[in-house]
């Protein structure tokens, strides 16, 4: 074996670091008979596979070998000083020769030159095995089709798979290797051609184990090396090797265990109701089923909300109730109100009207003494209406009474520009983080907290307001809580829903609750946004974001129904309001901080995400899928300068709309008038190939040549970057 500088040479020597090393090897048959089998020769750099070479057969006193290979350099970053190389035949010991001591041969080398710069970048790749909730990142297995490993024997196909990650916050275009071994022994590389952040790389599934090892039953050990040549400059080189121990049988595989197949209706509530179910009711915008305060209501725009309560001032106690049942109330029935177990009201002329009720009680000054006081809702309290659920007729609070005179009202809640950049203070850090925010991923702080001082910095530069001002609750929930109160809701929504419809209803509640990352909903008086936590907390927050979209929205028109049921083109718009409040929120907050959150570097692996998504959206959106067409839409409404917004122009040349057009891009979206939104799709969408060709070299010219690593935006972030005007 020679290793040397110039091509040709028969001699060793003249090595630099920062140069072509040609690699020579030769191996002989010194056998008396034929290598007839397939064998394996291996090159190793200080214990480090290199490359391996197949040969098919070799006769007696014949020499192979290979000259001026030139690979090493590509494999390895070479640093100055000795180094050695290993030559290793018949690597998996797969011929049976006369003496298997003289396989391996090794010599010292020499590498002069300059060590290759390691620039100091905050942000680098890191490729590790996939070892995340739901990826596996090395499986083996008899089925081709199985998720997991098992039921393995040597007198069959052993299928492998395995999948590396790159859980940094840089992408890398270099080559990102990835090696599988076999107690011990090399058995297979795979290659991928770059690595985005953030993505998954699955290898093809391998079925020549057998054809590369002498396979025997018992216990053997898989070990997946990712980068093992270093040739990627990485965040944590320690995480980069992941082993496991499976064991063989003989014969036929053993039968596979049947996985129970769910039904799916299963975690749906049956119910056979014949009777009503008269229950509190909590409308929108009502701070509980039943609110105190010193003024009218019927003279107030906060109807629904408390205030406070003095003993100088009459209080107003409203209440609300519904039938929570299909069938319907057919006579008349009594509610009470009742305060410190003392009844001040009884009514009974609650019949008809739907099925919901709401009244107001006036308390006159100095009835109630001053202090805190229990006042309790009683529902049908003579019993006149047999029901589904007599338990749940009583509902109470309690409230305080002042001694003096009411208090002003709290002004609104504003910020100074240095309480904002004090709720964003943390920001940075949190989009350097690729865990998830909770769960069994979850890094190693809890940013939910970040996450909200975020949304509330950002919700207030865009609309001057308070999320605490807000007809708004949030909650960052576990999946198994997130999908239990999504049902909850969905059960209270539809309580009244027929017999016949109401399976269907929530099954599509469920399905729903099942695909999504975040939720916007009314529930307890308020619009609910629910966000899954299994997730990084940038993502988690561009979520939120997205959800505030949804808020906004619904807020602009309280009255508007909440419904599960799908209007195509109605989801299409709703979908395009949140997608573009999304990108509002972030560049907002870019603009606010100076910073740039959405810079991507153009090499070969980024354009191809960038049109993968695209190209998946458009497919999506021909079929009528509302995110998809939400995206859709949005473009074209810029481009084609719909509404007179003028933006087509800034567009075409900044390539992205500032904070302020997109903004106003948004309130152009929230202006249309629901029972217009089919025939504005249909006008949009008359002439659309020449925009969307426009569309996608817009978006694909926001790739930066030459970005450095740490200008690159978080990965889960991309698409709000490429996929918004």
């Amino acid at each position: 074996m020679h290793a040397h500088r110039e091509k040709g040479s028969g001699a060793s020597g003249n090595l630099v670091v920062d140069d072509i090393t040609y690699i020579d090897w030769f191996i002989r048959n010194d056998g008396p008979r034929p290598v007839t089998e397939r064998f394996f020769t291996d090159l190793y750099l200080d214990g480090v596979l290199v490359e391996r070479w197949t040969s098919a057969k070799l006769d007696p006193e014949v020499t192979v070998g290979v000259s001026d290979w030139d690979g090493l350099t590509d494999r390895f970053n070479l640093v100055p000083g000795e180094h050695t190389l290993k030559l290793v035949v018949d690597a998996t010991d797969l011929v049976a020769e006369t003496n298997e001591q003289d396989n391996v041969f090794e010599h010292t080398f020499t590498w002069g030159g300059t060590p290759p710069e390691r620039p100091e970048y905050r942000k680098r790749p890191n490729i590790t095995p996939a070892l995340r909730q739901g990826t596996p990142a090395l499986t083996a297995s008899s089925d081709p089709e199985a998720d997991g490993s098992g039921r393995l024997t040597v007198d069959g196909p052993t299928y492998i798979t395995l999948a590396i990650e790159n859980v940094g916050l840089a992408s890398t275009d270099q080559d990102v290797l990835a090696d599988l071994y076999f107690d011990g022994m090399f058995v297979r590389r795979v290659v991928w051609s770059g690595m985005l952040a953030g993505q998954i790389g699955h290898g093809t599934t391998w079925d020549q184990l057998a054809q590369t090892v002498r396979l025997a039953p018992g216990s053997h050990m898989l070990r997946l090396d990712v980068d093992p040549t270093n040739l990627i400059d990485e965040s944590d080189e320690t995480d980069n090797s992941y082993e496991i121990e499976l064991s063989w049988g003989a014969g036929a595989p053993p039968d596979a265990v049947p996985t129970p197949t769910p039904d799916p209706e299963a975690p749906l509530p049956i119910r056979d109701i014949e009777l009503p179910n008269l229950a509190p009711d909590w409308p929108f915008g009502w701070d509980a089923p039943v609110v105190a305060k010193a003024y009218d209501a019927a003279d107030s725009a906060q109807e629904g909300f408390d205030g406070p309560l003095s003993v100088l001032e009459p209080a107003y106690v409203s209440f609300a109730l519904r039938n929570a049942s299909p069938i319907a109330v057919d006579s008349s029935f009594n509610v009470e109100l009742f305060v410190d177990g003392e009844r001040i009201a009884a009514q009974s002329s609650f019949a008809g009207h739907g099925g919901w009720w709401a009244n107001t009680v006036v308390l006159p000054a100095g009835s109630v003494p001053a202090g805190r006081h229990t006042v309790r809702l009683v529902i049908d309290s003579g019993d006149a209406i047999p029901e589904t659920d007599e338990t749940d007729n009583v509902f109470e609070r309690r409230f305080e009474w002042l001694s003096g005179p009411l208090p002003a009202p709290a002004p609104p809640v504003a910020h100074t520009e240095d309480e904002l950049r004090g709720l964003l203070s943390a920001l940075p850090d949190l989009l350097l983080v690729t865990r998830d925010l909770r769960g069994p991923d979850a890094a190693d702080q809890d940013w939910t907290p970040v996450v909200l001082d975020a949304a509330e910095a950002a919700y207030y530069l865009v609309t001057g307001l308070s999320l605490a001002d807000e007809w708004l609750i949030i909650e960052i929930l576990p999946s198994d809580r997130y999908d239990a109160r999504h049902l909850g809701v969905c059960l209270n929504i539809h309580a009244r829903t027929g017999a016949e419809e109401y399976p269907q209803a929530l099954l599509r509640c469920k399905d729903i609750g099942d695909s999504s990352a975040g939720l916007t909903t009314n529930a307890d008086g308020r619009v609910l946004v629910l966000v899954r936590e299994e997730r990084s907390p940038a993502s988690a927050l561009s979520v939120l974001f997205h959800e505030l979209g949804h808020v906004r929205a619904r807020l602009s028109a309280p009255t508007r129904q909440v419904t599960t049921e799908s209007n195509p083109a109605l989801d299409g718009l709703n979908e395009a309001q949140a997608q573009v409040f999304e990108a509002v929120a972030w560049r907002h907050l870019a603009e606010f901080l100076g910073a740039d959150f959405s810079s991507y570097p153009d090499f070969g692996n980024m354009r191809r995400e960038v049109a993968f998504f695209m190209d998946r959206r458009l497919d999506n959106a021909a079929s009528g899928e509302q995110h998809a067409l939400g995206y859709l839409l949005m473009w074209l409404a810029v481009l084609s300068d719909e509404g007179g917004l003028g933006l087509a122009a800034e567009l075409r040349a900044r390539g992205e709309l500032s904070a302020t057009s997109t903004l106003a891009l948004f309130a152009h979206l929230l202006s249309i008038p629901p029972r217009t939104v089919p025939q504005w799709i249909d006008e949009l969408r008359a002439d659309e190939d020449p925009l969307i060709a426009e569309y996608r070299v817009i978006a694909a010219g926001r790739l930066v040549e030459g970005l450095s690593p740490d200008d690159e935006g978080h990965p889960d972030l991309r698409e709000v970057a490429f996929l918004a005007p």
